[in-house]
């Protein structure tokens, strides 16, 4: 399967990438060696003079809403199945397990995230780059083009002092993910993990 990307480059040089720098499989590792995944954005690394994928810590509110918001619907949708007349009749078997693996899967996901949430409220270091782990990093906001477009970001491309922008392609990219990328909770890779 391939998906579209935009493409972004700087209005005044050669410089070139796109939206697909994103994508892949990230995670942060828990103390209990469990891992979610790590939420992330585009920035610009002074250190690797580059627009790079770097840690997106504000989201994590969001995620515990989420998380949050699946567990209750979980809860509620087997409570209604098993109070069914259904139920006990000793129907729907198959689907009340369904349920119960939904609402332990909705259960990890928010343990993972409210563990992630706790540490990330006595975090003091800042996001880091994710691919050399320095801070030395500012975000860069990279719109949604409309179909046939070019849109500016707003962000001066450094050291040449033209503007990134972002232009809406047909372009498609197909990629097979070969590994997970394991960070610290304090943002640092850790490990490659090969994904099968």
């Amino acid at each position: 399967m391939s998906v579209e990307t935009n493409i972004i480059k700087c209005s005044s040089c050669e410089w070139e990438s796109s939206e697909a720098i994103l994508w892949g499989r990230y995670s942060y590792e828990l103390p209990n060696l469990t891992r979610v995944s790590l939420d992330r954005t585009f920035g610009w690394c002074f250190t690797c003079e580059d627009l790079v994928p770097v840690e997106d810590i504000g989201r994590i509110h969001t995620e515990r809403d989420i998380a949050e918001r699946n567990c209750r619907e979980a809860e509620q949708i087997l409570k209604q199945v098993e109070g069914s007349l259904m139920s006990t009749l000793g129907f729907n078997r198959k689907q009340i397990t369904k349920l119960k693996q939904n609402r332990d899967f909705a259960r990890k996901k928010l343990d993972g995230v409210q563990m992630l949430y706790n540490v990330f409220q006595s975090r003091t270091s800042p996001p880091r780059c994710l691919t050399c782990g320095e801070s030395n990093i500012v975000r860069v906001n990279i719109p949604e083009p409309p179909p046939n477009s070019v849109i500016p970001t707003g962000f001066a491309h450094p050291g040449c002092g033209g503007q990134l922008i972002v232009e809406h392609t047909r372009f498609r990219i197909a990629m097979k993910f070969t590994q997970e990328n394991v960070y610290s909770l304090d943002g640092k890779k850790i490990k490659e993990i090969p994904i099968d």
